[in-house]
């Protein structure tokens, strides 16, 4: 059974399909949110090293 098939064959109840699709946008909400962070964090890193690069560099010995 391939899980992009939305078309319910006879032998299937018809909500698999609607489930299957349910399930992948609850993921993909999920994916977008955590993307969403973890730009907002590589973001943050990157600005606070362009403000501060020599105490960043102080901070971690180099």
């Amino acid at each position: 059974m391939l899980p992009y098939r939305t078309i319910p064959s006879p032998e299937e109840p018809i909500s698999t399909g609607y489930k299957t699709m349910e399930t992948f946008t609850k993921l993909a909400a999920q994916a977008t949110v955590l993307m969403l962070i973890i730009g907002l964090i590589v973001y943050g890193i990157l600005l606070f090293q362009q403000f501060s690069v020599l105490d960043t560099a102080s901070l971690l010995g180099i």
